[in-house]
């Protein structure tokens, strides 16, 4: 008898282990988040008080501050060039949209008010002695969290990092400076740029302007509300897998996701880049004129030796002979709703007004690979974030760290179960983010290349010059961005085949256009139902992609559809 009791004893310990080894984790969780966010807001507290202090700043008429919000850039620059306003009025201007827009919206990580001035100043003073540096001269730009600035905050969105001020610039950084750029302003962006939507431990959620139920989008989502506030005059952003654009629809601006290797992203911090996506640093603004102005003196710059020199071509932004646009009205992988097909219409028929020859591109496999690729893809890298920046993942991002922590063989099972009653793309975060070998990856990679070179020899097949693409839905609710994540592949597919992509804002979404007619109880479908109850009046918007190194052609494009 007591020889048969050992193996129960043993379990017993086993088992009472396992339980006290949950607890003391569950505790030590617990206790590791209440200190980071202690960290978090403390730091929250610091920006709220500097922002604050820039109500002592001095007043630009009301007349004059609306008329250089209401300016681009070049404009600014004709009003610098007539001494009809100085590079402090400037500042002051958009200061003031900052303080008493932006910052409601918990945009803002830090801030840097005495530096901006003080820089705005000294650029006064070189205009009086005939040193104009370029046509950012005395312009307000701000940069995303991740994006190092020289004594500023660039925390990732990690409260680990809350104090994390760097000591040297990015290499783009150092270029717009000396073009008398004024950078004194960081943004908010997702917990270590993983989500569509921007919220983490120190700025909190980053809210929409027009209904605060919903997300500004992310990662970028702190660039976003600073444009479409008037807190900054043109952003800089990143986009891993839509992270400018789908910000950039959220709240009814433009940008421009380059080709990854037109723009430097050299700099001081450790995840500058990520080695199996390609990323991508951009602008943001309220034009594409204004977009057009950065990437000129940004192109004609020559970037670190280690990228290729690829200067502005004036030929292929100004040349008027017609082109031809493949547009894209969804897949039936991912239905898109009615109001998104519209706004592809809306391009469509302005394009053909300007004399662009239209044609349908078919793609429903693509989106559908696109998502298949990109999700593993991405899973290694956010594996390697979490090794470099270690932080508890914040509430819309258990689903995807679940999957990435539970072992292979649990996820093949969980896998099987959920598509058999749940469906097919309830499955995928199981499915997909279960093979993390060092071959699996290997494999990845080249599926990745195949996928490419596939979708180049389609393009080119077709005799198109510029794809017009939609979106998969509008801004979205806060904490949905799990149940959503499928549809984002309409903006990832990009990254993938590394193709310069802009965004442009259409119209708003109408009373009775607030639907999504798809018939199935899916949780995705319903998660979309739900963000398009009470959607009116948000943006709607489509994506203008072109060749690699093509980004004059892609802004020529979206010029045109602006101008409609």
């Amino acid at each position: 008898m007591k020889k048969q009791r050992w193996p129960l004893i043993v379990l017993g310990g086993l088992v009472t282990l396992a339980a006290l080894k949950r607890i003391v984790t569950r505790r030590n969780l617990a206790h590791k988040r209440k200190m980071i966010e202690q960290a978090g807001q403390r730091r929250k507290r610091t920006v709220d008080v500097d922002i604050q202090m820039t109500i002592k700043l001095p007043e630009v008429p009301e007349t004059k501050r609306q008329q250089i919000l209401n300016s681009t850039i070049l404009e600014l620059q004709s009003g610098l060039d007539d001494k009809s306003f100085t590079c402090v009025e400037i500042f002051l201007s958009f200061t003031h949209e900052l303080r008493t827009q932006s910052a409601k919206y918990n945009s803002i990580v830090d801030i840097n008010v005495s530096y901006g001035l003080k820089r705005a100043e000294k650029l006064d003073l070189e205009l009086t002695q005939g040193k104009k540096r370029s046509q950012l001269h005395g312009i307000p730009i701000s940069v995303k969290d991740m994006i190092a600035v020289k004594n500023m905050l660039s925390s990732y969105g990690c409260g680990n990092l809350s104090q994390n001020i760097i000591d040297s610039d990015a290499m783009l950084v150092k270029i717009l400076k000396k073009k008398g750029a004024v950078i004194y302003v960081k943004s908010s962006q997702s917990q270590n740029a993983q989500s569509y939507e921007t919220v983490n431990i120190i700025s909190g959620v980053t809210t929409h302007p027009k209904d605060c139920d919903r997300n500004a989008g992310g990662s970028s989502g702190g660039e976003a509300i600073l444009m479409s506030t008037k807190g900054s005059c043109i952003g800089l952003g990143t986009d891993i897998g839509g992270s400018l654009r789908f910000p950039a629809l959220s709240c009814g601006i433009y940008t421009l996701k380059p080709t990854s290797n037109r723009i430097s992203r050299n700099g001081p911090l450790p995840l500058n880049d990520y080695p199996s996506l390609k990323n991508s640093w951009g602008p943001l603004s309220r034009s594409v004129d204004d977009l057009v102005v950065f990437c000129q003196e940004i192109f004609n710059t020559k970037p670190h030796a280690s990228l290729p020199f690829v200067p502005w071509s004036q030929d292929d932004f100004s040349n008027d002979k017609p082109l031809t646009i493949g547009y894209c009205l969804g897949s039936s992988y991912w239905p898109i709703p009615e109001c998104m097909k519209k706004a592809i219409h809306i391009a469509k028929n302005a394009l053909e007004n300007k004399g662009h020859v239209l044609v349908e591109f078919i793609l429903d496999n693509e989106i559908k690979e696109a998502n298949e690729l990109g999700l593993p893809m991405y899973a290694y890298d956010a594996e390697d974030q979490a090794r470099v920046f270690p932080e508890l993942p914040l509430e819309h991002m258990w689903k995807m760290n679940k999957a990435l922590e539970t072992s292979p063989w649990l996820c093949w099972v969980y896998e099987k179960i959920l598509r058999r009653f749940k469906g097919e793309k309830e499955s995928f975060y199981y499915k997909y983010l279960s093979h993390n070998t060092c071959c699996d990856y290997i494999d990845s990679i080249t599926q990745v290349k195949l996928f490419n070179k596939r979708f180049i020899e389609k393009v080119r097949q077709s005799g198109i010059d510029v794809l017009l693409f939609p979106y998969p839905f509008p801004a979205i609710r806060h904490n949905t961005s799990a149940d959503l994540y499928p549809g984002f592949a309409y903006m990832s597919i990009f990254n993938l085949l590394d193709f310069p992509v802009g965004s442009v804002p259409i119209c708003e979404i109408h009373d009775d256009e607030q639907k999504y007619d798809v018939d199935c109880k899916e949780i995705w479908a319903q998660a979309v139902k739900k963000t398009m109850q009470g959607s009116s009046g948000l943006f709607t918007g489509v994506q203008v992609a072109g060749m690699p190194f093509r980004e004059e052609v892609v802004l020529r494009v979206m010029k045109d559809i602006e101008g409609r």
